[in-house]
């Protein structure tokens, strides 16, 4: 639960702050080819700390989306418990192989 809080937030913080990079460096920000209301302008310390936050998020996120990987990789292949078979349930050979017998009765 506390992961998930951890990349919810981050998946939240990024877009806001790198609205605020993008409105540090003095660029007008779109989105969708709408232009959003500067809130802030040209300031190169505050671009160089959100330019540190922005990396660091984006860091933390591919860890978390790595760390989330390798948990169903090992689900599937180390601990063989179900969960894989759970999430996708044309992996479970067994319910397959009764559906494909009702099938044919």
């Amino acid at each position: 639960m506390p992961l998930t809080m951890v990349s919810m937030g981050l998946l939240i913080a990024m877009p806001i702050v790198g609205y605020f990079l993008v409105g540090s460096h003095g660029h007008p920000v779109l989105f969708f080819n709408t232009q959003l209301p500067v809130l802030i302008g040209e300031n190169e310390t505050l671009q160089y700390a959100l330019r540190g936050l922005h990396i660091l998020g984006a860091i933390a996120l591919v860890l978390l989306l790595a760390m989330h990987i390798l948990g169903a990789l090992r689900h599937a292949w180390a601990l063989r418990d179900g969960v894989m078979e759970r999430m996708v349930p044309s992996l479970n050979r067994e319910s397959h192989e009764q559906s494909r017998s009702d099938s044919d009765t």
